[in-house]
């Protein structure tokens, strides 16, 4: 196998293993003090038996190692770049089901004039045009919480400006998807 001397973007490599798996211990992705407290630590060890791995309650009832669990989004206070960051993922799903409503309408429009009345008739009741404007509402939500994203990813917007990208996402995306039902309604 290569062996490796020289910086690297995420440490250094002083030696890489030769023979398969055979002394993986010393690759030290990190110098410095990290790379020290690797090596005195020695190599990973795997869980004796399957209890180990269990969580707490469950290793416990079947007699093996109690350990804690891990905290969970219970014990966060709520904040505006979190809702934002759980409403961008339900938005991504409830895209998933509009997406299914337009294939739908397509479905009929290529199907004839009846098919296409059928549906056109649903969508135009009070119920189908709420289903629409939630529809649009996360289609908008959605895309602006990728701008917010793509902002994040740029390094960006990380100071005291993050909570007002996060409640930007909520107030563009209800400016936005009024004005595109307004347009549409001119339009019609």
């Amino acid at each position: 196998m290569l062996e490796c001397m020289g910086d690297h973007p995420f440490g250094r490599f002083d030696a890489l293993p030769k023979n398969g798996l055979e002394g993986f211990d010393v690759l030290r992705p990190f110098a410095g003090e990290t790379a020290t407290r690797a090596r005195a630590a020695g190599p990973v060890q795997p869980p004796r038996d399957r209890r180990q791995t269990m969580s707490t309650s469950k290793a416990k009832a079947a007699g093996g190692v109690e350990r804690p669990l891990s905290p969970h989004l219970f014990i966060y206070a709520p904040s505006w770049t979190m809702v934002m960051s759980v409403v961008h993922r339900g938005t991504g799903a409830a895209l998933y089901f509009g997406t299914l409503l337009l294939a739908a309408w397509l479905i009929a429009a290529a199907s004839g004039q009846a098919a296409y009345d059928k549906v056109a008739w649903l969508f135009g009741t009070w119920i189908g045009l709420l289903v629409l404007f939630g529809y649009t509402w996360a289609l908008v939500c959605h895309l602006i919480g990728g701008i917010r994203f793509l902002i994040w990813d740029m390094i960006l917007g990380f100071g005291p400006e993050r909570r007002l990208l996060a409640l930007g996402t909520w107030v563009l995306s209800g400016v936005f998807t009024i004005l595109i039902w307004i347009v549409a309604y001119m339009v019609k």
